[in-house]
């Protein structure tokens, strides 16, 4: 990695660059891409015609893709990617559910919360 990463920079005209190799299969890769497009904050103050319009045109777009000598190799790579086995995340008392939030859904669902737990007049 520290060899790409001194490519990267050379090539962006930096010191030094921080390269991320991830699978684009995990849901933290679509977080890390779409950042640099803008911040969810950013996006919230858009007319909602705007994100609507910005949907449209990214949705089923390609944005990233092997080139190089990595788009010889991505038939490898994927299968690689598809052999490891991951192992199931555990919680100390042994369960594997887990429901994930950011700070914006927790404070909805407590909210919801509060709402259903008043009594109704």
């Amino acid at each position: 990695m520290p060899s790409v990463s001194r490519t990267w920079a050379k090539l962006v005209d930096q010191d030094f660059a921080i390269v991320k190799v991830m699978d684009c299969r995990e849901r933290s890769y679509l977080t890390e891409v779409t950042k640099y497009v803008c911040s969810g904050a950013e996006m919230a103050g858009w007319e909602a015609s705007k994100i609507h319009e910005f949907v449209r045109a990214v949705k089923g777009k390609r944005f990233f893709f092997p080139f190089g000598s990595l788009f010889k190799e991505q038939s490898a790579i994927r299968r690689a990617l598809n052999a490891e086995e991951k192992e199931p995340m555990m919680c100390e008392c042994g369960c594997g559910k887990f429901h994930f939030k950011n700070a914006l859904d927790a404070e909805v669902a407590a909210i919801l919360r509060e709402c259903e737990a008043r009594p109704r007049s």
